[in-house]
């Protein structure tokens, strides 16, 4: 009884052949592995969003000066799964052509995600009004009239080139008007 085999993609790379000329097969031939390349990549928790299957990106390998479109062909659907830490997520990324340059090698991936907006006004500080305290969370300081100050948990929103930020707080009362601390000397 003879059997063949047929692949659906090419190019096929043999990897092991188990028998010698005129063998008696019974088992395992050969064993193949396709071209495929993949680079195994992960996001922020927080971006994770922003990025979708068939997403097109671009793979840069600058010290060679290698520029390749691709797309991402998977996302894993929970954090801290396929390698990723626990808040980051995992995305599988196929160039659109294979170069053997990319192979076990770091690249730089690029992922352009459609700009959000906001619906409507925000309340929206200076970037440098934003500090992190030691159990990560965001603050902004806030002074009051007198010369007081107090922190207030906020959670940062979208960003601008022109460097605000916005911010819903969390904790206590942040109004327009107030003023917050952009920078502060502490030190004495």
């Amino acid at each position: 009884m003879e059997e063949f085999r047929f692949f659906g993609a090419f190019p096929i790379r043999i990897d092991s052949v188990e028998v010698g000329r005129g063998d008696l097969v019974t088992g395992e031939i050969m064993q193949v592995s396709g071209s495929r390349l993949a680079i195994d990549a992960f996001v922020d928790l927080e971006e994770a969003d922003y990025v979708a299957e068939g997403a097109t990106v671009t793979i840069e390998l600058d010290r060679l000066g290698i520029s390749v479109g691709g797309t991402v062909a998977r996302k894993a659907e929970n954090p801290g799964t396929d390698g990723a830490g626990f808040d980051e997520v995992y995305i599988e990324i196929v160039p659109d052509e294979v170069r053997a340059e990319l192979n076990n090698t770091n690249v730089k991936v690029t992922i352009p995600v459609a700009a959000r907006s906001t619906s409507g006004e925000v309340l929206a500080v200076p970037v440098a009004a934003l500090s992190a305290t030691g159990t990560g969370e965001t603050v902004v300081t806030v002074e009051e009239d007198g010369g007081a100050i107090r922190t207030v948990a906020v959670t940062p929103g979208l960003s601008t080139a022109g460097g605000m930020v916005e911010i819903t707080p969390i904790s206590a009362d942040l109004e327009a008007g107030d003023r917050v601390v952009v920078d502060r000397d502490l030190g004495g």
